[in-house]
């Protein structure tokens, strides 16, 4: 697979599967339970379709993770964790905007439908990360700000699938 550029292209289209409590299965949308690996990075866990790879890459201070076909190299979803999103980056401006949470976490969605059809979504994840002992107030603020432009009905429900998958392994849980 090429290595190609960094493209921070962010969207996204609000869950079918992200209502407002955002209790997920355990698998991603329109993905097999055995077909799914749990994918641990620094600060959250997330499901990650098999046939996807994860791209990390740390500029400075923040970590991009892109999670990338493994055939075609064509990138499903862009995650941005750090603490300064550029947020919303890429949203039109008749997107649906809705306040939820992800597994405990305060979130916001934008989503819309291009005229071709196609979807995008882009979510602000709040995290706050540090042990369980540790007052909410003392822990360190951190987001995830995840997104996908224009993709097809069923590649928007498998990267809802991977956004609704995110929650914060045990030692950090809120």
């Amino acid at each position: 697979m090429p290595n190609s550029t960094l493209r921070i292209s962010l969207v996204l289209i609000l869950a079918w599967l992200c209502t407002a409590g955002c209790q997920h299965t355990g698998q991603s949308q329109g993905v097999a339970e055995n077909d799914v690996r749990r994918y641990e990075a620094w600060g959250f866990t997330m499901d990650v379709p098999t046939q996807y790879e994860v791209e990390k890459k740390i500029p400075v201070d923040f970590i991009i993770y892109q999670l990338k076909d493994k055939e075609s190299g064509n990138q499903l979803l862009f995650i941005y964790s750090g603490s300064y999103p550029s947020y919303p980056q890429k949203a039109a401006e008749d997107a649906k905007i809705r306040h939820t949470k992800v597994n405990g976490m305060k979130a916001e969605s934008r989503t819309w439908k291009a005229p071709s059809g196609l979807f995008s979504r882009e979510t602000l994840i709040q995290m706050y990360t540090g042990p369980r002992d540790v007052p909410m107030e003392d822990r360190t603020m951190s987001y995830l700000h995840c997104a996908y432009i224009d993709k097809s009905k069923q590649e928007a429900a498998i990267a809802d699938g991977v956004i609704a998958s995110i929650r914060l392994p045990k030692a950090n849980s809120q």
